[in-house]
This record gives C-alpha cells, sequence and structure tokens, in this order.
C-alpha cells in the first residue's frame, strides 16, 4: 500500500511540474510590453520630430546670413536702398528662396522693400514660427523653436 501511494503521488508530482514547465509568454506579459513599446515609440517620435524643426531652421539661417552679406555688399559699395531701388533678391545676389518648392519657408522683408529693417523668415503654414536677421546690426532672433 506505501508503494502504491508513494507511486500515484510521484505521477501527480508529475504532472504538477509539467504544467508549471511550460514555456512561452502570459497575455498580461504580451499586453505590458506592447504598452511599453509604444510609450518609448511616442517619446522618440516626438524628440525625432523637435530634431527635424531644428535642422530645417539651419536652412533659414543660412538664407538670412546670405541675404545679410548681400546688403552689406550693397551697403559697402555705396548703394542706397530707396523707392526707385528697392532692395531686392538679385541686387542681394541671390534667387528668391521662397521661390524654390523645397523651401520650408516664406521670406520677406520687414517694413517693405523700399526701406528694410529686417528680413523675416517665416515657416510655411505656421507663421508663429520664425527667424529674421536685423538688417542693421546681423543679429538673427528667432522663436524657441529654432
Amino acid at each position: 500500500m506505501f508503494f502504491r501511494n508513494l507511486l500515484n503521488y510521484l505521477m501527480f508530482y508529475n504532472r504538477i511540474n509539467s504544467v508549471k514547465k511550460r514555456r512561452g509568454f502570459t497575455l498580461i506579459e504580451v499586453i505590458i510590453t506592447i504598452v511599453l513599446v509604444g510609450i518609448l515609440a511616442s517619446v522618440a517620435i516626438a524628440q525625432y520630430s523637435a530634431f527635424v524643426e531644428k535642422s530645417r531652421g539651419a536652412e533659414a539661417r543660412d538664407v538670412l546670413l546670405r541675404a545679410y552679406a548681400g546688403y552689406q555688399r550693397l551697403m559697402f559699395d555705396g548703394e542706397t536702398v530707396s523707392g526707385s531701388k528697392p532692395l531686392s533678391w538679385a541686387r542681394m545676389s541671390m534667387s528668391d528662396p521662397s521661390a524654390d518648392s523645397r523651401s520650408f519657408f516664406n521670406y520677406a522683408a520687414i517694413n517693405n522693400w523700399n526701406n528694410p529693417t529686417a528680413i523675416r523668415a517665416e515657416r510655411k503654414g505656421n507663421a508663429s514660427r520664425w527667424l529674421q536677421v536685423d538688417l542693421a546690426s546681423g543679429v538673427i532672433t528667432k522663436t524657441l523653436d529654432y
């Protein structure tokens, strides 16, 4: 009788252990993993978007500095900017950067082209994001995005 009970116990013990030894993931483990990956992806996408926007600001900064250099060349050569001779991209030895289909900014003179104080680059589709260069000093002011 003792051996029979021992045998039954061992057979029952092996069935319990075989259930415990199953390999794989439970549903809750899979759900937690998917949620964590989703959270990490959303943070990464936000950081990537901010990085891309800053790099687009480099395009505007380059154009504005070239415009400032062109304006300074005009002033050094003794030319004037007035109603009969307004400032233009051609006079600054540049093509209109707003006309480029790959440009992310619209460029325009502050005040007007007859007596500009600065040139501003506004983000296409979002005018609250901008950079501008002061034509007297060459100082670039910008929104926090850039």
